[in-house]
């Protein structure tokens, strides 16, 4: 669950994608994952995985290009809240 300002940038993502009459099909392949305890209520968590998300046409489904098939990382601030961990940031590292 993400939680402001990464809920904010996701929910502005998705309007975007709408008025482009886009969305984001596909899958991602988790590869490696570490996570540092910062305080008892922040932590941070490294991702990296094989993208294969593709933006496709809302009406039609047909893919607008092709399957990326190339390796991401990101870097995810989450934070303890009401007894769940929530991504406040996320930063793309490559």
């Amino acid at each position: 669950m993400y939680v402001d300002p990464s809920l904010s940038s996701r929910r502005d993502q998705v309007d975007q994608l709408n008025s482009d009459g886009r969305r984001i099909e596909g899958a991602i392949d988790p590869q490696i994952f570490s996570m540092a305890i910062l305080t008892p209520t922040e932590a941070v968590v490294i991702g990296e995985y094989r993208n294969h998300l593709v933006y496709v046409d809302a009406e039609t489904g047909e893919p607008l290009e092709p399957d990326p098939d190339v390796d991401v990382s990101y870097r995810y601030r989450i934070v303890l809240e009401e007894g769940s961990w929530r991504i406040k940031y996320v930063e793309p590292l490559s």
